[in-house]
């Protein structure tokens, strides 16, 4: 079982359904962000006790998943985790994905469709998203900043893909698929960043 410490009320939601039905793990592993503490602590007790039963007794490992900073060695030390975890065997891999942001989410999830495992990907979907749709059609959204002053406001990193670490791409284009989300920053920022020739929206 791999799964998030976050901090919004369904973030147990997940686990505590697959203890529910029954569920067991031989192994658990619980992704630690380097953000959001105080708001973490308050969800912390309840999915420490619901990992311990998922796992039967057996201690999680945590695993460091900065969201912070970049970190180019994280999927390499969870790979690390997973196979020897694993050993030989073909194991079946349970990732709630629940309260994983979308950095540690893409990386995670290339990571583990490329793992010799069967791979089950739980989520519990939030009861309300905001803004509402009544919010967003009713034109009176405030901007949640004051005064844009750039492409990267509100961004702290842009993380590029390895294959596009390198600034020399041998001229070939770039092509970018985009999900539209509420957070036009973000998108900004990765449009400034990668300049690419090409764009697909989902």
């Amino acid at each position: 079982y791999i799964g998030a410490m976050g901090f919004e009320e369904r973030t147990t939601a997940s686990v505590n359904a697959l203890v529910d039905t029954g569920v067991r793990a031989r192994r658990a592993f619980l992704l630690e962000f380097d953000m959001y503490y105080e708001a973490t602590a308050k969800r912390r007790e309840e999915y420490q006790d619901l990992i311990t039963q998922l796992s039967n007794g057996r201690p999680y490992q945590p695993l460091n998943a900065p969201v912070g900073n970049p970190d180019p060695t994280f999927p390499e030390r969870v790979k690390q985790a997973l196979t020897t975890a694993l050993g030989h065997e073909k194991g079946r891999i349970v990732f709630d994905c629940t309260s994983c942001p979308a950095l540690i989410l893409s990386k995670l999830l290339r990571l583990l469709v490329e793992l010799r495992c069967d791979l089950t990907i739980a989520y519990s979907e939030a009861a309300k998203y905001f803004p509402t749709r009544e919010e967003w059609e009713s034109g009176k959204l405030k901007p949640r900043g004051a005064k844009i002053q750039g492409p990267f406001a509100g961004v702290r990193f842009v993380e590029r893909p390895p294959s596009l670490q390198s600034d020399d791409t041998g001229e070939r284009p770039v092509l970018l698929v985009l999900f539209p989300t509420f957070n036009t920053e973000r998108t900004a920022g990765v449009l400034v960043e990668l300049e690419p020739a090409k764009r697909i929206w989902m």
